[in-house]
């Protein structure tokens, strides 16, 4: 897909080894979901433990990827990159040891794997959105696209690898292979030498001072969209099951098939949207997935059949595979001298927005349906558009002034 390494040329090492990083970050985050009827089961975890790690991983997100721009100024973005990897292995090999915990200490142990994998989620966030745009600066919205097209498809291979072991009864296996996929990847990480990535410039004669971005409102309608859409696919992902076993009355085997065809929706259309980038302009394909997400909400409120929820589970992933890397893309446009820091900070704006939003609808379903709420939900994709349109427009007259600024001949 990419023909050219640009100022790279000649360590295309480092380049894969960046993207396997993502792969594995997608790999090491599903696997204590896709264990949760292990850990139910087999180790006597409660549902009320399961949904405290989901919050705990949540939050520890958060505090990483408030560090992540801090800590890549101080110390480098390999290094952050190198230490973030480590977090996801050694997160792995606390799950794996779990076995050998009593039932009363084990939960603590878990917890303690997944405040550590949350950590490295949210250090990578600088890295993992810096480094793409570097390396490919001709294409750099196929290069971020593609590389969240890897973080998505760990939850595609995650659930089939954890489960395969499971039958084989060597669950503690597979934790325990990826934990040696990331010791070596951290290994290779640290050992390689990495280029070093420079802000741009402005352009020349250009006058004034470039603002901090949260003085910016560009900035604020950014966290304002990401934080919409995290809601959006934490609605869907995390309610998915519930919604079709206990409202739309589907065998559990349609419930969790819906969330592997969302998933894999997901993953395979932002390797479509990384080639259509190419060759269209990133902020047009950008406003169609607001659209899409509204008209989805709706159908997700209508399924009656198998047959529908396999097409609106395909469009629900598609809907939400490429606007939060193609605002990163658009981002790095706006913000090219803090797009380390931008992005751990929409990074935040997505935890928060699925954080918050799974745990409204826990609290809204004792009283309204989840069918009603989706159908109420189609009101913050258009949302999502308009704050698109506005930060455009922003912009667009941002440019203008600036170009009317330069010296005339």
């Amino acid at each position: 897909m990419f023909k050219k390494i640009d100022h790279i040329t000649g360590k295309p090492l480092v380049v894969w080894f960046v993207y396997l990083s993502a792969l594995l970050q997608g790999m090491a985050m599903i696997n204590f979901p896709a264990s949760g009827v292990y850990l139910k089961h087999s180790l006597g975890l409660t549902d009320p433990q399961l949904g405290a790690l989901g919050l705990g991983s949540m939050f520890t997100i958060i505090v990483g990827a408030f560090l992540s721009a801090p800590l890549s100024s101080k110390m480098s973005l390999k290094s952050v990159l190198g230490i973030s990897v480590l977090c996801y292995g050694i997160s792995q090999v606390l799950l794996a040891s779990s076995v050998l915990w009593q039932h009363h200490e084990v939960f603590f142990l878990i917890l303690i794997a997944v405040f550590t994998a949350g950590l490295g989620v949210g250090l990578a966030s600088a890295p993992l959105n810096t480094y793409p745009l570097s390396f490919f600066p001709n294409a750099k919205n196929t290069a971020i696209i593609f590389l969240y097209a890897l973080t998505g498809a760990g939850p595609s291979l995650g659930p089939i690898m954890i489960g395969g072991f499971q039958q084989l009864h060597l669950w503690a296996f597979d934790p325990l292979l990826i934990a040696g996929l990331c010791f070596v990847t951290t290994l290779m990480i640290f050992k390689m030498e990495f280029p070093a990535v420079l802000p741009e410039t402005k352009a020349e004669g250009a006058q004034g001072i470039i603002p901090f971005p949260a003085k910016t409102i560009i900035f604020w309608l950014f966290i304002g969209l990401i934080f919409l859409y995290g809601a959006c696919e934490g609605f869907i992902s995390n309610w998915t099951v519930i919604f079709l076993q206990e409202e739309k009355h589907f065998p559990i085997m349609w419930a969790t098939c819906a969330l592997s065809i969302f998933w894999a929706a997901l993953t395979l259309g932002r390797l479509l949207v990384s080639w259509v980038v190419l060759k269209v302009q990133s902020e047009k394909l950008w406003l169609c997935f607001p659209l899409l997400l509204a008209i989805t909400f709706v159908l997700l409120a209508a399924i009656k059949t198998p047959t529908q929820i396999i097409a609106v589970y395909v469009l629900a992933g598609v809907s939400c595979s490429a606007f939060y890397p193609l605002s990163i893309g658009v981002a790095s446009k706006r913000f090219p001298q803090q797009i380390a820091w931008v992005s751990s900070m929409l990074l935040v704006g997505d935890m928060m927005g699925v954080g918050l939003c799974t745990f409204t609808i826990g609290l809204l379903r004792h009283w309204v349906s989840l069918g009603a709420l989706y159908k109420l939900f189609a009101w913050e994709p258009l949302i999502m558009g308009i704050f698109c349109l506005w930060s455009m427009k922003i912009f667009t007259l941002q440019k203008v002034n600036s170009e009317d600024s330069l010296p005339q001949e």
